[in-house]
């Protein structure tokens, strides 16, 4: 899933409801891990963790790596979604 400024939370909620089964999501997030705080997405995406979904916090930058301690929006996903650190993985390396 590629984040993006203003993106909605409801995203998160409709691709639970088509894919019921899911296991996981890799997020693109920005720069070192970070994402949108402000409309709910972060919540959105504690919910499905409380589903059992894995959530894999992945860059959509070329180069450098996610450090989720860097900022509120990363530390907010690690310990309000638990999602896991890709640090260095590309988002199809995460996916596989």
């Amino acid at each position: 899933m590629t984040l993006f400024p203003g993106i909605p939370a409801g995203m998160v909620d409709a691709l639970l409801a088509l894919s019921p089964r899911l296991k996981g999501i890799v997020l693109k997030s920005f720069g070192s891990g970070n994402a949108p705080v402000s409309n709910g997405l972060i919540e959105s995406l504690a919910k499905a963790r409380e589903q059992g979904v894995v959530i894999v916090d992945a860059t959509q930058v070329l180069s450098g790596r996610v450090q989720m301690q860097n900022y509120e929006s990363g530390n907010r996903l690690q310990h309000r979604a638990h999602a896991v650190c890709g640090h260095d993985l590309t988002a199809e390396a995460a996916l596989a």
